[in-house]
Order: structure tokens, then C-alpha cells, then sequence
């Protein structure tokens, strides 16, 4: 029903403005939020990679130290391999001990390697074996070191077995058949060094800069240098070991953002490489684990914040809502209800408000309003039904005088008794079936009663005449609907009637009178007179034509006459009618047919 619908309309209307409201406001603090993430994560970033420069800039400088003690320590491992190639290249034997060429230093190591790059002599019983022709780089540095004859030192690298800083020198042999390599253990000098050794200087750096948690070191297959133990593994850590692997091969650093349980740690990937001789670069990865729980406490705390005022809103709405509905929605839904009933004319509804606001001066102007419409309309009711009744009156008075009119025609034809009635009857027959209003059903009753009230003015002799008329007789008679249109011209309520009495004898294909109109131009209501007057003529009798037609002859009859003196249309409207009021039994004559259907 209406009201319930205009109520609910007006409801979740503003319901549904509330909601849009608060999901712009959720959406702009959601956006505030991310935002605000994003600002921080750029801000740790930041903050890392600054960390990260720091901790390659500190490399450099150890670099630079380690680079300073390489040197002597070159001075000695080339006199070592001195000796070795002497001996070889004097005896065109191997030494059987290695160690008599430098005595007990434990920092220093010897190694002969084959032709096959194989080391088949060493002071560490643990290297002998290794095959170094599967490392591409390092083994074409050496073949170029046995096709050379030359000395060569290369920068410290990480030993493959142990992972210690190590100085390595290379001497071949004269024959071209071997390589004699020396080694020095660079960590000797780890404990002097301090905080400006590689395995301690991170240590330093994490004292330093207190949003530091942990700094380690690894190579590019994710084993710790620094911590034992410590390894990447692909299974257990697979962000953290590809990010250090990205690294390395995109030169730059690299972030991980990972979440262990409830907490998120932050770690940083930062490559440094210490260029070695032999293209057998040292490749060292950074990893800065970052204390990023400040910033995760400031986004909690924010977070909190942004709830809280969610909270306030959502309260400030559901508020505002209630208010609305209590002192706006409900009245209003009462005020329309009231409307919903006087729409209805239940004029003793009455609008209650309980509320004192507007909503209630508004309900209590419409009672009075309605209340005064109440009075107004008994009033109006009264006054209606005594000008129908005058109006009754009137009309009955002018229809008493049509009759009297047409029964005055009548009174002079004695063949003719009964007839403008009849007309009448079919003619409002006809007016039913199409549709015409009251007032035009009305003009056509006065203009059936006296379409041939123009008689008057012919004498009985030729209206009674039983033979036809003469030629001067006929067209005196033609004078009737022009001299009835006169006698009518002055009668107010005849203004519709008096075209039809003039018209009546006008024929479709226009060779009627006394104007000679054609087709739609002679009017409806005359057209159908027409039809009506030459059925009633034809199933009643004439003095001119004693034997009367039944129904299905008269239409017959009609038929033929149809689009030259009839309106086709209207024809078959009057027939389809007469059919639907009367049966379809039309072999009879129309006073049988019409006195059976009065039974």
C-alpha cells in the first residue's frame, strides 16, 4: 500500500544516506590507514638502506685494512713458494713434506695441484682431493696461471671447506705440470682487529644504531659467515633466501617484510663484493634485521585511534538515526497516514503526534484543515443534490416537451404512431454500442424525438397521400428538416438537436438534403438518425408502403444501401447491437422481436 511505502521510502532514504556517509568515512580512514603503512614501510625502507650504505661503507673500510695486511703477508707466502719451486725444479720431484718449507706456523698451508686441477699434496690432509676444474672461473684463472709460468697473489676469499678469510698465492711449475699454492689464515688477525674485522665489525654497528636488531653475513648460497649455524635454507626461510640471491644478481638491496606470528620483522639483502686476481670474487651478502616495532606500535596505536573514532561515528549515527526516526520519520509517517485516509474520504481519521515539535503544529493545522473540508463538503453535498434535483426537473421538463412536440407530428400521420420514438430507441441503440457520453446521448434523444417535427408545416393530404408524391409535392416535403431546424433555432437546450433535424436526410455518398453533405462531414449524431429512421420506416409500414420488411430484409436492404445513404461503420455498429440486444433470429418482424425481449 501506498503510505506504507511512502513511509519506508522516506526512511531508507535517509538510512541510506547515513550509510553512504559512513562508508566514505570508513573508506577515507581506510585509505588514511594504508597510507600511512605505505608512508612507513617507505620510511623503513629508507632507513635500511641507509643502514645498508652504512654497513657496505664500513666493509670498504675493513677491506682496505685487510688489503694493507695482505701485503706483507704476500712478501711471505712468496718466498715459500719460491723455495717449493726450486726444489721441484731442481730434483724433478715432489717434496715429500710440505711443512720444512715454512715450519709450525698453524696460519699457513701448502698445496700442489695437478694438471687435472686436483690438489694431490697439502699440509691440511682435509683439502687433498679437491678438484677445482668444476669451478669455470677459477679453473680458467689457473690454466692461465700454468700457461703463464708466473707468480700470482690473489685478494682473501673464503675457504670452501672451513668458510675462513683466507690470502691466497699460486706459483706453477717450471715443466708446466703443477701449481704450488700457498694459503694464509687471515682470521689471525680477527682478535686485534676487533670491531674492524669482518666476523666482529656488525657487533659495533648493532651497538651503534639502536633500530638495528641483527646484522649477518652470507654468501650467495645463504651460508652464514659470521654465525655458524645460521644458514638460509630455500625450506625454512624461502623469502629471506631468495631476497639474498636477488641481491647478488640485481647488485642492489633487496626487502623482505615477513610475519612470524603476531609479529612482522623487516630485513634488508645489501650486496658487496671483494674483487679478487683470480676472477674468483669474494661475493658478500648483508643481511640488516631492522627493529621496526616502533613503527608497528605507532600503526597499532593509529589504528586504535581510527577505531575509536569509527566507534564514535557509528554511536553519533545510530543516534541521529533514532532521533530522526522518533521526531521526523514517525510523525511524518503519521501526517501521511491521515493523507492516505482523506485521499481515501475517511475524513474522521485524525493524525496523532505525540511529539511537541513542528511535526505536531503541522498535524494539528491539517486536522483543522480536514475538519474544514468535512464542513465544506456536507455543505457542497447538500447544495449538489438540490441542483440535481432542479437540474431532474429541468430536464424532465424538456423532455415532456419534446414529447408533446413529437406526438404533435405524429397526431398527423396516422401511419407514423409511435415512430420518432422508436427512432429514439435505436438511435440510443446505437450510441450505447459506440460509446458516446451522456450529454451527447441526451441532444440525441431530443433530435430523434423531433427530427421530423419540420412536418408541421405540410398539409395532411400529402403526408396521408397512398400514392407517390408528385414532383412539386416531393419537394415541399424536402422543405421539412430545414423549416424543423427553424422552429427549433430559438430553443436553448436544442443547440445539438436542431444540426441533427437539419441533417437527417443527408446521404453518405452526398446526394442527400438539403445541403448535400458527404461522408464525415454530415455529423455522427445525424448519421445515425438516419439509420435509425429508415429502419423503423422500412419494419413498419408506410402509407405509401403498407407492407412492412422483417428484420433480416430491412438489413438486407441496408446492406445494399451502405457507403451511398448509409455510414458503413455505423451500420454495422447498429446491426452488431441490434444483434447482441435481440438474438440473432431476424426473420421476423421488429415488433415480434422487440415485444418478446421485453418479456
Amino acid at each position: 500500500m501506498k503510505k506504507e511505502k511512502y513511509k519506508l521510502s522516506t526512511k531508507r532514504h535517509a538510512l541510506i544516506l547515513l550509510l553512504t556517509l559512513f562508508v566514505f568515512f570508513v573508506i577515507f580512514l581506510v585509505n588514511d590507514f594504508r597510507s600511512s603503512i605505505k608512508n612507513s614501510t617507505d620510511e623503513l625502507n629508507n632507513s635500511m638502506l641507509s643502514i645498508g650504505k652504512s654497513v657496505s661503507d664500513r666493509l670498504k673500510t675493513i677491506n682496505r685494512i685487510y688489503s694493507f695486511l695482505e701485503k706483507d703477508m704476500e712478501k711471505s707466502l712468496k718466498k715459500i713458494l719460491l723455495k717449493v719451486s726450486r726444489h721441484y725444479n731442481s730434483t724433478g720431484r715432489l717434496p715429500a713434506n710440505l711443512k720444512n718449507f715454512y715450519g709450525e706456523n698453524p696460519y699457513i698451508n701448502l698445496y700442489i695441484i695437478n694438471s687435472s686441477l686436483k690438489v694431490i699434496k697439502s699440509t691440511k690432509q682435509e683439502d687433498i682431493g679437491l678438484d677445482f676444474s668444476s669451478t669455470e672461473k677459477f679453473s680458467r684463472r689457473l690454466y692461465s696461471i700454468i700457461k703463464s709460468g708466473e707468480y700470482v697473489s690473489d685478494r682473501i676469499n673464503l675457504s670452501i671447506k672451513a668458510r675462513q678469510l683466507t690470502k691466497y698465492s699460486y706459483m706453477p711449475s717450471r715443466d708446466k705440470k703443477f701449481i704450488f699454492e700457498a694459503s694464509y689464515n687471515m682470521e689471525k688477525f680477527n682478535p686485534d682487529l676487533d670491531y674492524d674485522s669482518i666476523r666482529s665489525f656488525t657487533s659495533g654497528l648493532i651497538n651503534a644504531k639502536l633500530s638495528i636488531k641483527e646484522i649477518n653475513l652470507y654468501d650467495t648460497e645463504g651460508r652464514c659467515y659470521n654465525k655458524p649455524g645460521f644458514d638460509l635454507e630455500r625450506n625454512t626461510a624461502p623469502g629471506r633466501y631468495l631476497a639474498n640471491k636477488r641481491s647478488f644478481a640485481t647488485k642492489q638491496g633487496q626487502f623482505v617484510h615477513s610475519r612470524d606470528g603476531v609479529k612482522t620483522e623487516s630485513y634488508l639483502y645489501y650486496p658487496y663484493v671483494i674483487h679478487g686476481k683470480m676472477g674468483n670474487d669474494l661475493e658478500i651478502g648483508i643481511e640488516v634485521k631492522y627493529d621496526n616495532e616502533s613503527i608497528i606500535r605507532v600503526q597499532k596505536e593509529k589504528l586504535a585511534f581510527q577505531a575509536s573514532i569509527i566507534f564514535m561515528v557509528v554511536t553519533f549515527l545510530i543516534f541521529v538515526y533514532i532521533y530522526s526516526d522518533t521526531y521526523l520519520f514517525i510523525p511524518l509517517g503519521s501526517i501521511l497516514e491521515a493523507i492516505e485516509n482523506v485521499k481515501n474520504n475517511n475524513l474522521d481519521f485524525k493524525a496523532k503526534i505525540k511529539v511537541k515539535n513542528e511535526m505536531k503544529v503541522l498535524a494539528d493545522h491539517f486536522n483543522k484543515m480536514v475538519e474544514s473540508l468535512k464542513k465544506n463538503i456536507s455543505e457542497k453535498e447538500a447544495a449538489r443534490t438540490l441542483l440535481e434535483k432542479a437540474m431532474k426537473k429541468k430536464r424532465k421538463i424538456y423532455f415532456d416537451t419534446t414529447m408533446a412536440l413529437a406526438n404533435s407530428i405524429e397526431a398527423k400521420d396516422k401511419y407514423t404512431g409511435g415512430h420518432c420514438e422508436r427512432v429514439m430507441n435505436m438511435s440510443l441503440l446505437i450510441a450505447d454500442h459506440i460509446g458516446l457520453n451522456e450529454q451527447e446521448k441526451e441532444d440525441l434523444q431530443y433530435g430523434s424525438l423531433l427530427h421530423d417535427i419540420g412536418k408541421i408545416g405540410i398539409h395532411d393530404d400529402i403526408l396521408n397521400k397512398p400514392t407517390p408524391f408528385t414532383e412539386e409535392e416531393y419537394e415541399l416535403v424536402k422543405q421539412h428538416p430545414v423549416t424543423g431546424y427553424s422552429i427549433v433555432a430559438n430553443i436553448e437546450f436544442m443547440d445539438k438537436a436542431r444540426e441533427i433535424i437539419l441533417h437527417h436526410h443527408e446521404r453518405y455518398d452526398g446526394s442527400g438534403y438539403p445541403h448535400g453533405l458527404a461522408g464525415e462531414n454530415i455529423p455522427l449524431m445525424a448519421r445515425i438518425i438516419s439509420i435509425a429512421d429508415s429502419f423503423d420506416a422500412m419494419t413498419s409500414g408506410r402509407v405509401y408502403r403498407p407492407n412492412r420488411f422483417m428484420v433480416a430484409e430491412a438489413f438486407l436492404e441496408m446492406d445494399r444501401c451502405s457507403g451511398t445513404q448509409f455510414d458503413p461503420e455505423l451500420l454495422t455498429n447498429f446491426r452488431d447491437a441490434y444483434i447482441k440486444k435481440f438474438g440473432p433470429a431476424l426473420n421476423r418482424f421488429a415488433e415480434d422481436i422487440e415485444r418478446e425481449s421485453c418479456r
